[in-house]
């Protein structure tokens, strides 16, 4: 099918789940791209995006006024050690496939991984070795032009219309992603530091002032340690940009902290 308009991504919404299920539905019930026997209900569908969307990005795409695709992330694992890898799935309105909305839809959705630390991104497609009625190799093909590469393959591990499939895994390392920092707390360390870089320094100028420089009392009417006043001075600004940096980080920290639980 030829798309009439431009077709647009955004972030899904509870309502969109009917039309998602159309979608899905289609994979469910005539291919083993999907290992699910049945359709899931719309109300089932609204559960799961409910819960994909308390942590992780999920993004459909819209064209001829309807919705034609949609791809989301999930976790891989839940131990800890695995935060900084997601999963990624992908389906397609069977109408509206090779249009470059899949391509666009992971592009959403690397984007905003990226954006959330994560390193690593795992894929997992059915596959089988012959030709086959049910499953193609439309998917495997997709993800290494994604930049996907294969790194594990379960053999038979998924039986549907009577035949066996494997599951084949793909990874794909982000570009430029920066490591979460597991410690909202870590900036406020530099607080302590500062304020033991600003005694040393005073304590470095105090002793120029008392054993090189000699200040002109006449003028003044007092001794005039002008080099520790500057050099404290100084100090005292940058101890304060530092510490208000670091508070405002962690702050910053924390609030993103407690969006992704």
């Amino acid at each position: 099918m030829l798309l009439t308009n431009e077709f647009t991504i955004r972030e899904v919404r509870l309502e969109d789940a009917a039309r998602l299920v159309e979608i899905y539905s289609f994979y469910v019930l005539n291919t083993a791209v999907s290992f699910e026997y049945y359709a899931p209900t719309v109300e089932e569908f609204e559960d799961r995006i409910r819960h994909t969307i308390e942590k992780y990005p999920y993004f459909v795409c819209e064209a001829d006024n309807k919705i034609v695709g949609y791809a989301y992330a999930g976790a891989y694992s839940a131990r800890d050690a695995y935060d900084w890898t997601a999963t990624a799935s992908i389906y397609l309105d069977k109408d509206y496939r090779r249009h470059g909305i899949g391509t666009a839809l992971y592009d959403a959705l690397e984007k905003r991984l990226r954006e959330m630390g994560i390193v690593n991104i795992l894929a997992g497609v059915a596959y089988c070795e012959n030709k086959d009625p049910y499953l193609s190799r439309d998917s495997y093909k997709f993800h290494l032009k994604m930049g996907y590469s294969p790194v594990a393959r379960m053999k038979s591990v998924g039986k549907k219309f009577d035949r066996w499939y494997d599951l084949l895994w793909m990874q794909k390392k982000t570009n430029g992603a920066r490591v979460k920092d597991k410690n909202p707390f870590r900036g406020l360390l530099l607080i302590p530091i500062m304020i033991s870089v600003t005694v040393v320094v005073f304590m470095i100028a105090i002793w120029l002032d008392t054993n090189w420089i000699q200040w002109d009392t006449e003028s003044f009417g007092h001794p005039a340690p002008v080099f520790t006043l500057l050099a404290y001075i100084g100090m005292k600004f940058v101890n304060i940009g530092v510490c208000g940096f670091a508070i405002i980080l962690t702050i910053i920290r924390l609030i993103r902290a407690k969006m992704k639980k």
